[in-house]
């Protein structure tokens, strides 16, 4: 299987940050610095979709909970989700971390 290279490019109109490729020790930072922007106090609810993630080790867990944790102090809608069977879903799944399936999905 071919690994897809690191991108985070967010759709504007559905609010929604979609991320494929490895997220490791070089990509983390860059997704932590994406999602920062993303969950200041009195943004609009925002979506993680991850259901193109290709490597998700615990640093990236890590990067994602801290999102979750930063959007909850500062009030702002935030998910994540990935389709379900993915590397992204099968992970936070067993970490406990909450990840609602895309078809489904709402900020």
């Amino acid at each position: 299987m071919e690994d897809l290279p690191y991108s985070a490019d967010f759709d504007a109109g559905r609010r929604t940050l979609v991320v494929t490729g490895d997220i490791d020790e070089v990509t983390g930072p860059r997704l932590r610095e994406s999602l920062t922007t993303l969950v200041e106090p009195g943004a609009p609810p925002v979506t993680v979709d991850l259901s193109d993630v290709t490597f998700l080790p615990s640093a990236a867990v890590s990067v994602l909970v801290t999102a979750v944790r930063a959007a909850d102090q500062a009030g702002t809608g935030f998910q994540l989700v990935a389709t379900p069977g993915t590397i992204s879903h099968r992970v936070l799944t067993i970490c406990g971390v909450p990840v609602g399936d895309p078809q489904h999905s709402q900020a």
